[in-house]
């Protein structure tokens, strides 16, 4: 299923001889767009024997989803990586793909707390909510931010001259995290390295 709904196609099978006989397992398979019979996609298929045409087309539709997975590693960090050895590399491998289990684990705690639409008499019907996908918990999250503290101080000086604070320069690019005194204070956010 494409993002923009079904797309229709025909499916040709033909053996493909391996080793000058065939073995039942090697496939050449057609893909015929119905909407553009012109376009036409092809595939090479090793399979187990008696493996059936449907078998190997849904096989092959299960690409996308794991295109789809790629994906969603790629907006979180998977591919933001800037390592000089194996440990560091894997370290933060290992930590993007904790945070894609943690995003997953919210998508499926949404999924299994849904409740299902009840319609009492008398009530319109309600369509039922679609599931959170990946993405969408990524976003919402990103923007549930908690003020940090020295946002909270610009606040509670507003009444106070706060604005001449934040005209001073002492408030702006501030971080989101709050800074040990004595420390330098930097604009990289610890955070930004998963693109939120």
């Amino acid at each position: 299923m494409a993002r923009s709904g079904p797309r229709w196609f025909d499916w040709a099978v033909m053996p493909i001889l391996h080793g000058w006989e065939d073995d039942g397992r090697h496939f050449l398979l057609v893909r015929r767009c119905l909407d553009n019979p012109s376009e036409k996609a092809y595939y090479f298929v090793f399979a187990p024997l008696g493996t059936t045409l449907a078998e190997m087309v849904k096989a092959i539709g299960a690409r996308w989803h794991i295109e789809e997975t790629f994906e969603i590693g790629k907006d979180t960090g998977l591919a933001d990586y800037e390592v000089r050895c194996w440990t560091a590399w894997y370290r933060h491998i290992t930590l993007v793909m904790i945070v894609e289990a943690c995003l997953a684990g919210i998508c499926a705690t949404a999924r299994m707390l849904t409740p299902e639409p009840s319609q009492a008499e008398g009530t319109p019907p309600t369509c039922p909510l679609l599931p959170l996908t990946i993405p969408e918990v990524r976003h919402l999250l990103a923007h549930l931010r908690l003020p940090s503290a020295s946002q909270r101080d610009a606040a509670s000086c507003q009444g106070s001259g706060g604005d001449a604070a934040i005209r001073a320069g002492q408030a702006s690019s501030i971080p989101d995290v709050a800074v040990p005194s004595g420390k330098a204070r930097s604009t990289h956010h610890p955070y930004s390295y998963f693109s939120l």
